[in-house]
């Protein structure tokens, strides 16, 4: 193992010593101790987003130094890094069969990746600059972005533009695309979430509630309910179908950035200032890990057991999402 690696990543055995022992000693060790491992500086000046591969092996990150990396969930062993893009990779994403990456760039443009060479399959250029938000459609086809106060979407094989999406009244920050790709969510700095037809590129309905500009939004599994986090340090649950607000998470203590379900749809999670789960049906906050940098992404690994977070000081941790459970 080299010396490089080894400052890299930190291991901590917390979770292993505290099933192997049962002892009142190892408490204050499983109450302190949640992160499994950490990658120090995996991007210079910052990481700004993370995704887990669909089998879970590996993670993709990008961050302010224009690039993407490929990593090894198991070793914390550096696979590959994705180089192409002249300006800070904003978002990434991966295909539903793990094969292709999909990354935003401040550069304008979108890139596609082939993951086992590193090689760009399809860019896409937009004429504005500062892209926050990409998604892949489920059967990879297509994929959506930003563009200002717009939504594009993009056909994978061709590059050509298919739909433009008209309607917010400022910058959209986030996107989701529902499990059955029917339906379409964005997030917009105008305090608003829109609901549209995916196939039509019509508006259904605009989702009002939040007091500050709305960061995040993700599906939940079965694509019923959708999450938002808002500069006004709140989460808000939502029924897709009516737009009727179901339920307000929080106060946070800061503003919130990341959002994601977990797998089963049984916790989300939330994160900036701190990453907190919750539990979704009740509304109830089930254990908050504190973190010494802001968070700017995050994401539950596809067996629902792990949590990835980007953070701002340039950092990657992978969090055990279970030791924080009541």
């Amino acid at each position: 193992m080299s010396k490089s690696f080894k400052a890299s990543w930190l291991i901590v055995v917390a979770v292993v010593l505290l099933s192997l022992v049962p002892s009142a000693k190892y408490a204050r060790a499983e109450e302190e101790l949640k992160t499994q491992l950490v990658l120090n500086s995996p991007h210079f000046f910052g990481a700004t987003s993370v995704a887990f591969s669909p089998s879970g092996r590996t993670v993709l990150s990008g961050g302010w130094d224009k690039t993407l990396k490929l990593w090894d969930v198991s070793t914390g062993r550096l696979l590959r890094t994705f180089e192409g893009h002249s300006g800070r990779v904003n978002s990434v994403a991966f295909s539903l069969d793990g094969q292709t990456a999909l990354s935003a760039s401040d550069d304008t443009t979108l890139k596609l990746w082939d993951v086992e060479s590193g090689r760009i399959r399809q860019s896409f250029t937009v004429d504005f600059q500062f892209k926050r938000a990409v998604a892949f459609s489920p059967d990879g086809r297509t994929v959506l972005s930003d563009s200002g106060s717009n939504l594009l979407l993009w056909d994978v094989a061709t590059g050509r533009l298919l739909k433009t999406f008209n309607g917010h009244t400022s910058s959209v920050n986030a996107v989701a695309i529902s499990p059955d790709g029917r339906i379409i969510a964005s997030a917009s700095h105008d305090k608003t979430i829109k609901i549209w037809d995916a196939s039509s590129g019509l508006a259904i309905t605009t989702l009002d509630g939040h007091l500050g500009p709305v960061n995040g939004i993700a599906f939940s599994p079965d694509g019923r309910t959708l999450l938002s986090g808002s500069d006004d340090k709140t989460l808000k649950l939502w029924d897709v179908s009516s737009g009727k607000l179901l339920k307000t998470f929080g106060p946070e203590s800061d503003e919130v950035r990341a959002i994601s379900f977990s797998p089963d749809g049984r916790m989300a999670l939330s994160g900036h200032s701190s990453l907190t789960l919750w539990d979704p049906a009740s509304g109830d906050l089930l254990r908050q890990f504190k973190t010494k940098s802001y968070i700017e992404s995050a994401a539950f690994s596809p067996d629902g057991r792990m949590i990835l977070s980007a953070h701002l000081g340039g950092t990657l941790q992978l969090w055990d999402s279970f030791s924080g459970q009541p």
